[in-house]
């Protein structure tokens, strides 16, 4: 039997991996939200795009609900897609493979297949760069993550 559930973790955890953002899994299916609200950025990516800010405010008010501006959606999207070589391809990958479905990706042998031959390929990648004399093999900047209040 596949566990499909497998993408969040058994015991909600709250991740702050990027300011003003946080993943929890027990809230909107683990999207990626502003804060610890129910606000998942893909309900309003389309519509920043398409209509601009101004209309993200009238329906969502971000900024003025949560402190989360225009220009905080703008730094979060080009440190993503600023990814390159293996990372941003893996992001391709997702997105092709999100793209595709009409439940999540990971339900579908294909997908997964596909994305976990990337994310492989990741690891394979950073594990070819050894540290510099001197630097130590540590996280700079460890996600905070604590179990959801839930």
């Amino acid at each position: 039997m596949i566990n499909y559930q497998a993408v969040w973790r058994r015991k909600g955890i709250q991740t702050n991996g990027f300011p003003k953002l946080m993943v929890d899994d027990d809230v909107q299916s683990g999207s990626i939200n502003v804060r610890n609200t129910r606000l998942p950025l893909w309900a309003i990516i389309t519509t920043v795009i398409t209509e601009g800010w101004e209309q993200v405010e009238r329906g969502w008010s971000p900024q003025e609900h949560y402190g989360f501006t225009k220009e905080d959606l703008a730094h979060f999207l080009y440190c993503l897609l600023e990814q390159r070589g293996e990372f941003g391809r893996l992001l391709l990958v997702l997105a092709n493979a999100e793209d595709k479905n009409d439940v999540g990706w990971w339900e579908k042998k294909t997908h997964r297949h596909r994305v976990m031959k990337q994310l492989q390929r990741c690891l394979d990648s950073l594990s070819q760069i050894a540290p510099t004399e001197g630097e130590e093999e540590r996280d700079e900047m460890p996600l905070l993550e604590k179990k959801a209040s839930r």
